[in-house]
């Protein structure tokens, strides 16, 4: 398995106040009323 996919796959497990604290920590910003699916795409975006 790529290594891309297996980050994908570790993200996806994590929880949206979780998500959040890494864009926070990456300096990425990001609407209050995101979804989980496009907190995903903008830490993939990221990598």
């Amino acid at each position: 398995m790529p290594e891309s996919r297996l980050a994908e796959t570790s993200l996806s497990k994590l929880t949206i106040p979780e998500l959040k604290t890494i864009l926070d920590e990456k300096g990425i910003e990001y609407k209050n009323n995101v979804s989980k699916k496009e907190l995903l795409k903008l830490l993939e975006g990221t990598e």
